[in-house]
């Protein structure tokens, strides 16, 4: 298998009133499919934007980011970062999923300047490091 990581950014455009019905659609459907093609990862959102990094084969990614580019329920998806990974950072998850709302403001703050995230304004190492530190709970401690 040549596992690669693939990271990438979107405006979120569901519906409010909608958000956390198509969220759970979105998790569900990606959870299926991921375990049955050995894909891991992480999903971060908050009312606004989606980031996702992933990691598996470098053919099944390829397909599947084009079917998540052409979904209508974000617009502005763009791909940050890919390339070959030598292990998984996120093993043990077929898809963990994580809202923003969770982290408390005051650590978000150096991934942000006016406490508000925007990772369209973020460099791709930034969104990267910011997956990373949410996933080892660096940022969720009180």
């Amino acid at each position: 298998m040549r596992l690669q990581r693939l990271v990438y950014v979107s405006k979120v455009r569901i519906p409010e009133d909608l958000f956390e019905y198509e969220l759970s659609r979105i998790v569900e459907t990606a959870r299926t499919f991921n375990s049955v093609n050995s894909l891991t990862g992480l999903l971060l959102y908050s009312d606004r934007y989606f980031m996702q990094l992933l990691e598996g084969d470098r053919g099944i990614l390829t397909d599947l980011f084009a079917n998540i580019h052409a979904d209508d329920r974000h617009v502005k998806c763009e791909l940050l970062s890919v390339g070959a990974i030598h292990c998984r950072t996120f093993a043990d998850w077929d898809m963990a999923c994580l809202g923003l709302h969770d982290v408390p403001g005051r650590h978000l703050k150096r991934f942000c300047s006016d406490g508000h995230l925007n990772p369209f304004e973020m460099s791709p190492d930034a969104v990267i490091d910011l997956i990373y530190q949410l996933d080892q709970g660096l940022l969720m401690a009180a």
